[in-house]
Order: structure tokens, then C-alpha cells, then sequence
């Protein structure tokens, strides 16, 4: 019954909160925005805070763990407007992709390639697999703060001060045709992979110039 309780209490609280601390950022968008066009969004699993609050209510549909922790996610997430499906790369995936292939149609979908519990910033193939059967273009995401804390957790997460500035950058598609094979989706995997890591490189130093 604790459980239960305190799990009703960070459902109810935690958008609120997440709301109140990220109006209290002045973050800076980079990028061109795909406003209008369906994507995928790629993000790291520990940039999740800036990125969640900064999409927030666009109709999203986002790929969440069927870990026992991903049920808390999910409440969370769906409080600030996104539309979760329960899946992973590794526990429950392919049923997790296949329904966000189905809902792909009408909506932009997001996904952290290294979730749900890493290797950190390793991307999985899953995402190169959905791009190939949806057609839609993988944009990947980088997102820090001036004034941050980084968790001691494996995936690194980083938590923005309140009030400090943050970026959140968006970088140019990638799209992955439909007939490329083995080799060449290992290449796509690899490019996502090295993109991610350049862009949230970007993000970290760009205070500091």
C-alpha cells in the first residue's frame, strides 16, 4: 500500500515539478525544427530532463522501458502531453516498436537508443530498424545546462540547476532507406551513434566558449 502511495504521489507531482523547474530555465534552441514533418527524435537517456520538458505537449508518441521503473516514467510523461508506448531494445521490444511503427502514420516518435539500462550512449539497432520500416527521418537531439549536476547513475543523467541557462539542439536527419541490408544498417547504427555523442558534446561546451 506504500508503494502504491508514493507512487501516486511522484505521479501527481511530478509534471508539476518538472513544469515548474523547466519554466524556470532560459533555454536556447539550435537547429533548423521540423515543424510539420514526422521524425524520429533521438536522445541519450540521461538528457532526458531538458528535452522532455522542451517537447512537452506536441502529440509525441515515446518508447519507455517495461521495466518496473517505467511505469512511474510513464505516468510522469503522460501528465505533460506525451503518448507512451511500453517497449524496449532489450525487455518487451519488438512489441514496443511494432506499435510504434503502427502509430507512426499520424505522429513524431522519440526514443533513447541507449535505454532502458544502457550500455551508456551505445545506440541499439531498434531505432535503425523502425526508421527503415516507418520511412521517417531519425533527428537527433543534444541537450545541457550552464549550471548542471550529473548523476552518478549509469546512464549519467544530467539535472539543469533552476533558473540556469540550457540548449537544447537539434541536428540534421537521418534517413535510412528501406532495401539496405546487414553492413549498412550497422553503418546507419554507427553514424547515429557518433551524432548523438558530437551534439550533446556541443551542448555541454556551449557556455563555455
Amino acid at each position: 500500500m506504500a508503494g502504491k502511495v508514493s507512487l501516486g504521489l511522484v505521479t501527481f507531482l511530478g509534471p508539476h515539478l518538472l513544469l515548474s523547474w523547466g519554466k524556470s530555465l532560459r533555454i536556447r534552441f539550435l537547429g533548423e525544427g521540423e515543424k510539420g514533418r514526422r521524425v524520429i527524435y533521438a536522445l541519450w537517456h540521461g538528457r532526458m530532463f531538458v528535452l522532455i520538458y522542451f517537447y512537452r505537449r506536441m502529440g509525441i508518441d515515446v518508447l519507455i522501458s517495461q521495466h518496473s521503473d517505467g511505469e512511474l516514467v510513464t505516468r510522469v510523461v503522460k501528465g505533460l502531453g506525451y503518448l507512451p508506448v511500453r517497449g524496449s531494445s532489450t525487455r518487451g521490444g519488438l512489441k514496443g516498436f511494432f506499435e510504434l511503427s503502427q502509430e507512426a502514420r499520424g505522429k513524431s516518435l522519440a526514443i533513447t537508443p541507449d535505454g532502458p539500462r544502457g550500455p551508456r550512449e551505445v545506440v541499439q539497432p531498434g531505432i535503425i530498424l523502425l526508421a527503415q520500416r516507418t520511412g521517417l527521418p531519425i533527428v537527433p537531439l543534444g541537450a545541457s545546462a550552464q549550471k548542471r549536476l550529473v548523476l552518478p547513475s549509469w546512464d549519467g543523467f544530467l539535472i539543469p540547476h533552476p533558473f540556469s541557462r540550457a540548449v537544447v539542439i537539434e541536428g540534421p536527419p537521418l534517413w535510412v532507406e528501406r532495401n539496405l541490408k546487414d553492413g549498412a544498417l550497422e553503418e546507419k547504427r554507427g553514424e547515429l551513434e557518433r551524432r548523438l555523442r558530437e551534439i550533446n558534446r556541443r551542448a555541454d561546451n556551449f557556455f563555455s566558449r
